[in-house]
């Protein structure tokens, strides 16, 4: 396996490593290749070093060991130009050869194989595909830039996840091939960041998806400098800790266009560190971090001595980390005064508060949100939310005027916005309470037709509703209710009715749209919903 080098990818079977040494192991005969493996836990067994001698550094402990080059297996990779050939043109078998210029490539690009009246109709197809994926397909460099010229003209989306691409400028090398790319996934790769691309910039991407390469903040700034239009960057799954700004290149300089940035699935855990270094991306606009491990929001300190930035986020998503005091919530409004959708998980949020009442309490609490949890936030179902939540803090004790706020800080607000005194907020309390209706709901098994009797197995479970709520939310509030492991389905509801003989009869089913509210599939006092399984 002449050839080798460091920093160059490798495959063995479903196993990709990266080389970081090449050369002599002492006590032993013959070359040695050292490799980081990007699982380590299957093939890793020390972390570079071997009888006291350190021959390379892995950045995860224990994921490397030592292979020979000539191993069974061992992969280095192919062109792009031999992968999109190989997965896109069919192979035929025939004696008879024939050679055909490709294209109007001016004789450059000779073609030479058998029936290649087939294989010019499939070229002829690939010239006309916009998307391309060579997911897994072991692409290490460009390969002929020619042939891909002429054959990526059109394409805009472009899939090299799990390659074998170790450097950025192999990368480089393959978009410069593809005028009008757009979007570009490079996700499962371990790309050398190291030296600076060899690279003009690409005015045309926009969205970039790195999610499980390892990089960090710093590096993925020094590289994403290149592409000025970029719009949307995925970075989910890449061990990071923090958003440590480069020394080389300003974040503004960086990503001046970005709009959408993606953290999922990292070890994120200080929000004001990882927030104030997003607030130096001057367009950003959606933030999305789940999955990390953010269990405090801190309102934003205003003070002039350290006063911290607001951004103009419009949505966000904070679903799936330990965040469960409603002081958190209460601070998204100081960081993010534009807030306009969130996602957030509500288990964490729920102790102490009325069965059910998160999504109202999350609402009351953010004044200008919009949608919350993908379901839309109508005017109708905020005036409720607010008024519930005004009612709950006049249920909650006397507290004084700077408790109130502090616990409540949208409590002045609300109370003015509905002219509720805080004398008047258990009558609010009282009056919001009638609104609400007692519904039982009974799960039904098989095919349900309308006016046929329906056998129910089991005693129903009764639920407290507002008739104003959209039944988009009655079926999120089911499911937790009922632990179902999907979303109800709006079809699969029906008003029930008991007949005389004490049968059950489907009456009519709801309202297919799941932004109704209750009151248009008829729902009141006493209603006996059936939910088809």
């Amino acid at each position: 396996m002449d050839g080798l080098s460091t920093g160059q990818r490798i495959r063995i079977g479903e196993d990709y490593g990266t080389v970081l040494f090449v050369g002599d192991v002492a006590g032993t005969t013959g070359a040695w290749l050292g490799i980081e493996w990007d699982e380590g836990s299957k093939r890793g067994k020390h972390s570079g070093g071997r009888n006291g001698v350190q021959y390379f550094t892995c950045s995860v402990p224990n994921s490397g060991s030592f292979v020979r080059p000539n191993t069974p297996g061992l992969t280095t990779g192919v062109g792009f130009d031999t992968a999109l050939i190989s997965k896109y043109i069919d192979t035929f078998q025939s004696d008879g050869m024939e050679s055909v210029v490709l294209g109007s490539s001016n004789g450059a690009i000779l073609v030479e194989g058998p029936r290649l009246n087939k294989v010019r109709a499939k070229f002829s197809q690939i010239e006309r595909l916009r998307s391309i994926s060579l997911n897994k397909y072991d692409v290490s460099n460009v390969g002929n830039s020619q042939v891909v010229t002429k054959l990526c003209q059109s394409v805009q989306y472009l899939d090299l996840s799990q390659t074998l691409l170790g450097d950025w400028n192999a990368v480089a090398d393959i978009i410069r091939c593809i005028p009008n790319l757009s979007v570009l996934e490079l996700n499962n790769n371990r790309i050398q960041y190291t030296a600076t691309p060899n690279t003009t910039n690409f005015p045309k991407l926009t969205h970039l998806r790195l999610n499980s390469t390892i990089i960090n903040w710093a590096q993925a700034c020094e590289v994403l400098v290149h592409l000025p239009a970029l719009e949307d960057l995925q970075l989910g799954y890449n061990q990071l800790e923090d958003l440590r700004p480069s020394s080389k290149v300003n974040t503004s300089e960086a990503l001046p266009s970005l709009m959408t940035l993606n953290l999922d699935s990292n070890r994120l855990g200080d929000w004001v560190s990882t927030i104030i270094s997003c607030s130096t991306v001057p367009r950003l606009r959606n933030l999305m971090i789940p999955s990390n491990v953010i269990d405090t929001i801190p309102r934003r300190a205003t003070a002039s001595a350290v006063k911290e930035p607001t951004l103009s986020i419009q949505y966000l998503s904070i679903s799936d980390n330990p965040i469960s005091s409603w002081n958190d919530v209460d601070s998204l409004v100081t960081w993010f005064p534009e807030l306009y959708e969130l996602s957030i998980s509500f288990e964490p949020l729920a102790s102490g508060i009325p069965p059910g009442a998160t999504r109202n309490f999350v609402i009351a609490r953010l004044p200008v949100l919009r949608k919350l949890n993908g379901t839309e936030v109508t005017e109708r179902e905020r005036t409720d939310a607010e008024l519930f939540y005004l009612s709950w803090i006049g249920r909650s004790g006397q507290l004084s005027e700077n408790d109130m706020e502090a616990l409540h800080p949208r409590w002045k607000e609300l109370a003015a916005k509905y002219n509720t005194s805080t004398e008047k907020l258990k009558q609010a309390a009282e009056n919001l309470g009638s609104h609400m209706i007692s519904v039982k709901v009974v799960k039904l098994h098989g095919a349900i037709t309308r006016q046929q009797p329906v056998s129910i197995s089991d005693t129903g479970t009764t639920l407290r509703v507002l008739p104003t709520m959209s039944t988009k939310v009655f079926g999120m509030k089911l499911k937790k209710a009922l632990r179902l492991s999907s979303q109800v389905d709006p079809k699969a509801l029906w008003i029930l009715f008991t007949s005389e003989s004490g049968e059950t009869v489907p009456l009519r089913a709801f309202d297919t749209d799941p932004l109704h509210d209750l009151t248009w599939s008829g729902v009141e006092e006493g209603s006996l919903i059936g939910l088809e399984l």
